[in-house]
């Protein structure tokens, strides 16, 4: 494998496609224009203007799915001795925060009914898109930097990214989430519409119906909806609900997943393309601090 390829598989793995544009793609991306990586379906064309300096505060949503049976340790030892202390070193700390989270293991059928991606979820942020995007322009010498994950890890692992703002762009269902003995069940999904679903068409649906249905669910403590600040992305849409466990999701939705009304489209459940994981409300690491929390 040439060496250029390693790294296209290290760093799309590793959540860091942007890394393999040039600047200037970077900067055409921000405004709402298509910069494609490797790997990647075309992004839906939003034609929306953003300007990074305005965008206010940001996370970047980094989704990692473990492939053939490789080990969350070895995943770990990589992603925390080497690449996390080099991506805080590549964008001179500007990061405002940077946590991640072991995932829940659902069983099978659960899992494969959610599209679920099983490893960790991780979230950077900071103040603005201008200032995440300071970190990627130095493409050439980044490059001869990285550390290699090790020969049994590399291409074993998966990751989708979306950049959103730090708040929703709507609040379906906000009830107290107190701190309590055993941690909280997040559902985290990136989506969007099959193909010939216009956006539009699309959002009217999800919005009006399916997301109305979902919120009036027992057990539904959080329910908000997010939008990518850079326009054009595989995944523009971002979805996060909140249950007290495990218990309570499966109650809610996945032993009632046939009840939701179907769009004008048909299919089935989730109607939609989309790709799940799920964690607790506290992540086990956060590396401004260097500390392993409790997760």
């Amino acid at each position: 494998m040439k060496i250029e390829s390693i790294t296209r598989a290290i760093l799309t793995g590793a959540g860091l496609v942007l890394l393999l544009m040039t600047a200037p793609a970077l900067r055409a991306q921000s405004q709402g224009s298509s910069a494609q990586s490797a790997g990647q379906t075309k992004p839906v064309e939003t034609g929306r203007k953003i300007d990074p300096e305005k965008t206010g505060p940001i996370r970047h949503y980094i989704m990692i799915d473990l492939l053939n049976g490789a080990d969350l340790l070895m995943l770990d030892r990589w992603y925390m001795t080497y690449h996390a202390r080099e991506t805080l070193a590549r964008t001179q700390h500007r990061q405002t925060k940077y946590t991640t989270s072991r995932t829940y293991t659902l069983p099978p059928e659960e899992a494969k009914a959610m599209n679920m991606w099983q490893g960790r979820m991780s979230e950077i942020g900071f103040a603005n898109l201008a200032e995440f995007d300071k970190g990627w322009v130095n493409i050439a010498e980044e490059r001869k930097k990285i550390t290699m994950p090790s020969p049994e890890l590399l291409g074993n692992f998966r990751s989708e990214t979306v950049t959103i703002p730090l708040k929703p762009d709507e609040i379906f269902v906000d009830n107290p989430t107190p701190d309590k003995a055993t941690p909280y069940f997040r559902w985290i999904f990136f989506y969007d519409y099959p193909t010939g679903v216009s956006p539009e068409a699309g959002e009217k649906w999800f919005h009006e119906v399916f997301a109305k249905e979902l919120a009036t669910r027992p057990g539904v403590r959080r329910f908000v909806t997010f939008r990518s600040v850079r326009g054009t992305q595989k995944w523009n849409r971002v979805a996060e609900l909140w249950f007290d466990s495990h218990n309570d999701w499966k109650k809610a939705v996945f032993d009632r997943r046939s009840e939701f009304t179907k769009p004008s489209w048909g299919g089935e459940f989730p109607f939609m393309k989309f790709q799940s994981t799920f964690i607790g409300e506290r992540p086990d690491v956060d590396f401004l601090t260097e500390k392993q929390a409790i997760p």
